[in-house]
């Protein structure tokens, strides 16, 4: 389930995962019971593809670029995992709107337009996560924020999958980063998925393989 169905379906369950309430988007219905209760995995996919790669989130600082309903799951799932989180978009009232929200749900978090990003607060950053389109095609040129605020001490992970290798990810794997692909997210939030329906264990390989067949042939 995809933007705007994410929310607007939500009107419409009988119930909800308390997670998917704080982050107001779903993409997951379980019907259990003629009961259709709503979840979101895209926070779970990203922490899972993170931690896949042996990287820790725990006491870490964190990144995200983007304001939508990615954005608000990663975010909220990084807080609960003890990260300390900067929001950075192009659109302040956004921006700021999703700071307030996360606040009066007593979870701190700091925001900040893209444009004020500086080599000064990147060198306190471990993670970086692009949320945003930029990097799809039509625009693979092209980087959601300056190629200098970059640097070698970053793990870079990019959301978006096709590409494979965004203009991002190309930039931090010239630098030495630690990169992290966007597959590896739609793999884990479709693995969560496969498990709310079953109940049973996925077969990571094999949803492995059938995304990677799919998206590249």
């Amino acid at each position: 389930m995809t933007f705007p169905y994410k929310i607007d379906v939500i009107r419409f369950l009988d119930a909800i995962d308390p997670d998917a309430a704080d982050i107001g988007a779903v993409n997951t219905l379980v019907n259990s019971e003629e009961i259709i209760t709503g979840y979101n995995t895209d926070g779970y996919g990203a922490v899972r593809a993170l931690e896949n790669k042996k990287i820790t989130v725990e006491n870490t600082s964190i990144l995200i670029l983007g304001n939508g309903g990615s954005a608000r799951a990663i975010a909220l799932t990084l807080l609960q995992k003890g990260s300390s989180v900067f929001l950075a978009g192009r659109n302040a009232s956004r921006i700021e709107s999703l700071a307030r929200d996360f606040k009066k749900k007593h979870r701190p978090i700091h925001s900040l337009l893209i444009g004020d990003l500086d080599r000064k607060l990147m060198e306190t950053i471990d993670i970086i996560i692009n949320t945003t389109p930029v990097g799809m095609s039509p625009d693979i040129d092209v980087m959601p924020l300056r190629e200098d605020l970059v640097m070698q001490r970053h793990t870079v992970f990019d959301i978006v999958y096709t590409p494979l290798m965004t203009k991002l990810l190309t930039v931090a794997r010239e630098k030495k980063c630690t990169l992290v692909n966007g597959i590896d997210m739609l793999l884990f939030q479709g693995v969560r998925q496969f498990e709310l329906w079953t109940g049973i264990p996925a077969p990571v390989d094999a949803i492995s393989s059938a995304i990677i067949k799919h998206v590249h042939g």
